[in-house]
Formats: structure tokens, C-alpha cells, sequence
């Protein structure tokens, strides 16, 4: 009888095992195609390794933070990325960058030399 319970037991962990990392997986490919589709995307400045943006958000208030950071962008950029935790925002300060968000993928107007990616 024991032996059963110790095999069953066995198969559970093995299976609790599997599910784990195959969720560990997902999370870890969600993760890189994100921050590889923003990667062209300026960040905000102060930035923690694990909490992201949390803190500078907490100290002051978090809408007058995001429009200094946008102000900080060049004047054709009104696009700045931020993360709180494995969460990433996008901060767009403008009509203009709004549409160039949208137009990912298609004949956008080109931006400056150097924009790339989401900005072009």
C-alpha cells in the first residue's frame, strides 16, 4: 500500500513539476517578446532592476511625473516606457505619438534618423 501512495505521490509532484516550469516558460517568452517589441522605445529615467518605476511613482505625484518624462523626450519623441514590476506601460504625450503607436507596421512618416522601431 505504501508503496502505491509513494508512487502516486511521485507522479503528482511530477506532474505539479511540469506545470510549474511550463508556466515559467510562458511567462518568460511573454516577457522578452514584450520587452523586445519595446526595446526601441526610450525609457523613463530611475528605473529599479525588480520594482521598475515603482518607487519615483510613490515619491511624487504620477501624473505630473509621466508628463516630465515625456517632456524630457526630443521634441518629434512623445513616447516613453516605463515598468511597474514585470508590467510594462507605454506614456504618450501627444496626438501625434498616439498615431505613430497605432501606425506600428505600416507607412508611417519617418522620424529623425535613429527613432526606429515603435517611433517610425
Amino acid at each position: 500500500m505504501s508503496t502505491r501512495l509513494h508512487t502516486a505521490a511521485a507522479l503528482l509532484f511530477a506532474a505539479l513539476l511540469a506545470y510549474g516550469l511550463l508556466r515559467l516558460a510562458r511567462f518568460i517568452a511573454s516577457y522578452v517578446r514584450i520587452a523586445r517589441g519595446l526595446s526601441s522605445v526610450p525609457e523613463a529615467p530611475h528605473g529599479h532592476w525588480l520594482l521598475g518605476h515603482v518607487l519615483p511613482l510613490l515619491r511624487g505625484t504620477a501624473w505630473d511625473l509621466m508628463a516630465e518624462w515625456v517632456a524630457e523626450q526630443p521634441h518629434w519623441s512623445s513616447v516613453v516606457k516605463l515598468r511597474i514590476m514585470q508590467r510594462h506601460m507605454v506614456v504618450v504625450g501627444s496626438a501625434e505619438g498616439v498615431k505613430r503607436v497605432f501606425q506600428v507596421g505600416t507607412t508611417a512618416p519617418a522620424c529623425p534618423a535613429g527613432a526606429g522601431g515603435l517611433l517610425s
